[in-house]
């Protein structure tokens, strides 16, 4: 199941996008994602482009599908949690909705800023983690964040429960608002039962995708 989910997610964030190329991949020091490189020539050249698009961002609809039934029927064990940035608590600022980057549309929802893209004091998106045990967890964040380099990095700060415990999270570049990365933020101490996992920071938001906790 998971294998297929990988599978379908992979296709279609490799071609979907107006500006692909070529689908690779390499590893980070974090986990594989996936580098887009060479396959655009081929899809602009070819008179079903649009229909092999619309193929593509179906596949898309139907892993996130086949993830949410999977995690339903299927709740995943304390030792490794993975959820949508889209299923959050609750936000300040920002919100979940599809993105259009100068490549194209994302085949997938992300948390970001939505137009006009006003600056606000805070921009806040809050998470719920159930645990059936405390401890330790790593926290691993997908997202894109492509500010040009002499603009200021999209830095966030992470509270647990109310309190600071991780500043300037997410410094990372991607290579697109589009394309996402993967960063290992910290490990946080959590508690069994409900724990409350809070990004914020004063300024536009990066753009968040997904959000894991892995057991230590």
């Amino acid at each position: 199941m998971a294998t297929l989910v990988c599978f379908l997610q992979n296709i279609s964030t490799a071609l979907v996008w107006s500006n692909v190329k070529i689908a690779g991949f390499y590893n980070t020091k974090q986990m594989p994602r996936l580098k887009p490189e060479l396959l655009w020539d081929w899809i602009k050249n070819e008179p079903n482009a649009k229909a092999i698009n619309s193929l593509l961002i179906g596949l898309s609809a139907i892993a996130s599908a086949i993830t949410y039934v999977h995690s339903t029927l299927f709740p995943p064990p304390d030792d490794v949690i993975v959820f949508d940035a889209s299923d959050f608590l609750y936000t300040e600022g920002v919100s979940s909705n599809t993105f259009r980057d100068p490549s194209g549309v994302c085949p997938y929802k992300l948390v970001y800023n939505q137009p006009p893209w006003k600056e606000v004091p805070l921009n806040a998106v809050y998470y719920r983690a159930n645990l059936r045990r405390g401890g330790q967890y790593k926290l691993l964040v997908e997202y894109a964040s492509n500010e040009p380099t002499d603009a200021p990095k999209r830095l966030v700060d992470v509270d647990v429960n109310n309190q600071r415990v991780i500043t300037g999270a997410l410094a990372e570049q991607s290579e697109s608002w589009c394309l996402t990365r993967w960063e290992s933020v910290g490990v946080l101490e959590l508690n069994r039962g409900s724990n409350t996992i809070k990004f914020s920071r004063k300024g536009v938001f990066p753009h968040l995708r997904t959000i894991r906790l892995i057991r230590q």
